[in-house]
């Protein structure tokens, strides 16, 4: 683990990657060599690969609460929004107060809004309603979240104006 750690610092990825599989053949329930793993691939960007080791980390350890908002932030990426929401609804169920996942929701809040913005023209007025009122709903559920992630981090600017945005 620790060579693949140096060799993976150094920029011999594929290498460092080599270690911790044979490494894994030998120890395959190591978690530090799991781990190891998925930040490798973490630092390379590999969401797909991370998603993957994170799923299958959380199978073992599933009281992570940094594992829950790491995978909840690849969903949303992905446009997996279902799988984001239980995501972050496991992280605060480990840390009901963890502000990544509490801006996690808000975000997939906004995201769950704008799909209806692109609802054809074509659709009854009656179904137009109903589109708006669930847009209205995900909008109010966001700047529940957003507000809460403000009482951990009171000015922050990036939900400020993520809050601006939404009351224009």
């Amino acid at each position: 683990r620790r060579k693949a750690s140096y060799l993976a610092d150094n920029g011999n990825t594929n290498e460092a990657i080599e270690k911790i599989n044979s490494a894994l053949k030998l120890f395959p329930n190591s978690m530090s060599l799991k781990k190891e793993k998925l930040r490798i691939y973490n630092d390379l960007g590999n969401l797909d690969t991370v998603l993957v080791l994170l799923e299958d980390i959380t199978k073992e350890i599933d009281d992570d609460v940094q594992m829950y908002t790491v995978m909840g932030g690849i969903y949303i990426k992905k446009g997996q929004l279902d799988e984001s929401y239980k995501a972050y609804k496991k992280a605060l169920a480990i840390d009901p107060d963890n502000k990544f996942a509490i801006f996690g929701l808000g975000v997939y809040y906004i995201n769950r809004s704008n799909e209806y913005v692109n609802t054809p023209d074509s659709v009854s007025q009656e179904e137009s309603d109903r589109i708006v009122k669930e847009q209205h709903k995900n909008i109010d559920q966001a700047v529940i979240y957003f507000n809460q992630y403000l009482e951990i981090e009171p000015g922050d600017r990036p939900t400020l104006t993520t809050l601006k945005q939404i009351y224009q």
